[in-house]
């Protein structure tokens, strides 16, 4: 009995732990440098370095975003580049999103630009 009260214990310091390190990430985000596509049925980053683009996910920043976007851009689905701090959301995913490798949350945009670095042409979409 006492065995089982010790593992209880653990696994649930273990999973608050997790929680606590996924929560702090969430907040405080990491930094990407990423091309970002918006168009009908289309709304995905995809990080320098990274085979595959997410769906982006987006509060306040979204409408400076969206606005940069919408106002520099001159052709439909042109890759802008972005730098920003984000986190990945471990959510589900449907509709179009669900075709994505994932789900990526900017928290703070830092750059926004329509020249895309030679290091980031094959993340262009």
């Amino acid at each position: 009995m006492r065995h089982a009260l010790v593992l209880a214990v653990c696994i649930a310091i273990c999973g608050c732990s997790a929680a606590v390190l996924e929560c702090a990430d969430r907040v405080e985000g990491s930094q990407f440098q990423a091309t970002y596509v918006y168009g009908v049925e289309v709304d995905a980053l995809h990080p320098c370095g990274e085979s595959e683009p997410s769906w982006a996910s987006y509060n306040w920043e979204g409408a400076e975003l969206l606005s940069f976007y919408k106002s520099e851009t001159t052709r439909p689905y042109q890759p802008i580049y972005i730098e920003f701090r984000g986190a990945y959301l471990a959510e589900e995913m449907d509709g179009f999103a669900s075709s994505y490798a994932g789900l990526l949350h900017i928290l703070e945009i830092e750059k926004m630009s329509l020249e895309v670095p030679e290091a980031c042409h094959s993340a262009a979409l």
